[in-house]
Formats: structure tokens, C-alpha cells, sequence
């Protein structure tokens, strides 16, 4: 009977015997991507994790203003491809050209002095910022570049 379908192995794997009941799954496949994404999906998350702890080491210590204003700029950019990253399947140059777009839409919203017309304070007016400085824009490539080559090597993207 199977064979006849060119299928030696028992009833098709879509028949009844085999389908699973909704309930069976109902909490485990929304937070499952699938096999093949399960690890970079946990390395987004640490990496993740680890440039927002290392941001806050940078903010705080005493590392020097160069340190503080530049290493800052290249971890915040690859803190948000981490998070993209952590909920979507784009390929990685789509996610860096969004950070990197988002990132300089910022700094370029600097020279209207936004966040002094808006009277931002506390964490908005870090996030915001308040000074453009073309050197931001160098600091916000310097930490996309080995990121996206390192999530493309990890998703093994064809970056096109």
C-alpha cells in the first residue's frame, strides 16, 4: 500500500496517527524559531546582554572622554542589531543598514537641537543626545561593520 506511493516507511508523516493536537504545542512553538535559529537567537541575547553591561561600564567609569563618547557610540549600535536580531530573520545587511539609518537619524537630529527643544533630561537626553559630531557617524560604522560579519558568518547570510 505504502510503496505504491513510493513510500516505504509507514503513512505519510501528515496523517492522522501523526498530526499533534493544538494543545500539545500551544506553549512551545511561539518561542521557538526553529532548530537551525536557536543558537544565534541565545547569542543575541547575550551579546546583547554583554554590550548594554559593557555601554554602562563605559558610561560611568572613569575611562576618558574619548572612551566614553566613542566606545559608547560603537556599543550602542551593535547593542541594537542584537536586539533586531533577537526577533528577526532579515538578513544581516538588512539589519545593519536599518541600525545604521536609525543611528544616523539621530546624530542628524542633533543639529536641529531636539533635545533641547523638547526639554529632554536623565536617560532621554543621553539617548537623544545634544551635539552632532561627524566622529559619531565613524564610531557608529566602526561597531556595525564587525558585527554584521560576524552575523552573517553565525547565519551564514549571503550578504547581497
Amino acid at each position: 500500500m505504502y510503496a505504491a506511493r513510493g513510500d516505504v516507511s509507514g503513512p505519510h508523516p501528515h496523517s492522522a496517527p501523526f498530526r499533534r493536537h493544538r494543545s500539545e504545542t500551544a506553549g512551545i512553538l511561539p518561542l521557538t524559531l526553529s532548530r537551525s535559529h536557536s543558537m544565534p537567537r541565545r547569542t543575541s541575547i547575550v551579546l546583547a546582554l554583554a554590550t548594554l553591561l559593557l555601554g554602562l561600564l563605559i558610561a560611568f567609569l572613569p575611562l576618558g572622554e574619548f572612551i566614553r563618547g566613542y566606545g559608547g557610540d560603537v556599543m550602542v549600535v551593535i547593542f541594537i542589531f542584537s536586539l533586531v536580531r533577537i526577533g528577526s530573520r532579515a538578513s544581516s545587511i538588512s539589519i545593519a543598514v536599518g541600525v545604521l539609518g536609525f543611528a544616523f537619524a539621530v546624530e542628524f537630529l542633533q543639529l536641529l537641537h531636539l533635545a533641547d527643544r523638547l526639554a529632554f533630561k536623565g536617560i532621554l537626553r543621553i539617548a537623544f543626545g545634544s551635539t552632532f559630531d561627524p566622529l559619531d557617524l565613524l564610531a557608529y560604522l566602526v561597531g556595525i561593520v564587525p558585527i554584521t560579519l560576524f552575523d552573517a558568518r553565525l547565519y551564514r547570510d549571503r550578504m547581497e
